[in-house]
């Protein structure tokens, strides 16, 4: 038994080439099953604006459907924002990812922000062009209660974070 480990451990390749192939195999097999779930499901999308340590903007969206009487929420994409991060830029890369991906406008029921006056303002232009795209699509803001709860009486606060 100790003989075998060793050759065992010894048959497996660990070069970073090979490692750095399976994963991305690994990555694309996760994505393609999660695209295929999307392309017949309800889904809501939550879009977000980030900025990496080398000041490059980044447009990420997580994707949230029920599978199997589960709520499933999962990472869709983060794209880097090549131009400037104007309204159009920010929905021309969702909607060529939703068309590369052939996942449907229609089966987006939302589409969700983090209320933040920077983002709620440019989203509120991107949720109109995905109206256009999905009319029945609704928009809900992240941390609503944060900031309802900020023009609330002390009273129906506590009640609210308890």
């Amino acid at each position: 038994m100790k003989k075998k480990v060793p050759k065992q451990l010894q048959s497996i390749p660990f070069s970073n080439d090979t490692v750095a192939r399976r994963i991305g195999g690994i990555t694309e097999d996760v994505q393609c099953q999660l695209f295929s779930k999307l392309r017949d499901k309800l889904f809501s999308i939550q879009l977000d604006e980030a900025t990496d340590s080398n000041k490059g903007a980044h447009l990420i969206a997580y994707v949230r459907f029920c599978d199997n009487m589960s709520v499933v929420v999962e990472l869709l994409f983060c794209k880097p924002i090549e131009l400037k991060t104007t309204v159009l830029a920010l929905f021309s890369i969702l909607n060529d990812f939703m068309n590369e991906t052939n996942i449907k406008w229609k089966n987006c029921v939302g589409i969700c922000t983090n209320g933040a006056r920077s983002m709620s303002e440019r989203f509120r232009v991107i949720q109109a062009l995905l109206k256009q795209k999905s009319p029945q699509c609704t928009h809900c803001m992240i941390h609503r209660e944060t900031l309802a709860s900020k023009e609330m009486s002390p009273g129906l606060n506590i009640v609210l974070t308890t």
